[in-house]
């Protein structure tokens, strides 16, 4: 536990502090927790920095591969979150707007959404869920998927707390062993 405490701030490539360790010569937990600590910092609100979508911390994290962070590693965690990490916010190609609610092990790109916006940007009153594996199509029957990952302040939208629910529901499925 001391060794994943001390080494959580060294980078792969050797970059990091307090001792310049590199590759593994860093325990590989404290690579772990490197990874992690890293993603919670860009989600999160700071005194110097505001939070950025976990989407877009992920692709930061993947630019990071190999330098920062071992790429093995990165993968994984990317593997366990999912493309479009639950609490991102996205586009639909109906133009609705949604926030990605739970994650499909078996197809990464459709995941469930809470829909929160129609195409012309009103609220609705009573936000839809859309499992993109079970919907394929809209109701003219043409292709449903996500666009793109949008900027949740753009519109004004909390998502934080999607995803600090998920990392919960997560962390009580592992201690009943499901």
């Amino acid at each position: 536990m001391i060794d994943i405490i001390a080494c959580r701030h060294e980078w792969f490539d050797g970059g990091g502090y307090p001792n310049r360790l590199q590759g593994s010569a860093i325990p590989v937990f404290a690579r772990m927790v490197a990874i992690a600590e890293w993603f919670d910092a860009c989600t999160s609100d700071r005194l110097h920095a505001s939070a950025i979508s976990p989407h877009a911390a992920l692709q930061q994290l993947y630019r990071q591969r190999n330098t920062r962070f071992q790429a093995e590693l990165v993968e994984q965690f990317i593997q366990t979150l999912g493309v479009y990490p639950t609490g991102t916010l996205v586009e639909l190609t109906t133009g609705e707007v949604g926030v990605v609610i739970s994650q499909n092990r078996v197809r990464q790109l459709r995941p469930r959404i809470m829909v929160m916006l129609r195409s012309d940007k009103s609220h609705y009153k009573s936000n839809p869920i859309v499992d993109l594996f079970k919907q394929a199509t809209d109701q003219s029957d043409n292709p449903l998927s996500i666009v793109r990952a949008i900027d949740p302040a753009q519109y004004g939208v909390e998502t934080q707390q999607f995803f600090l629910s998920s990392v919960c529901s997560k962390l009580l499925g592992h201690f009943r062993g499901k």
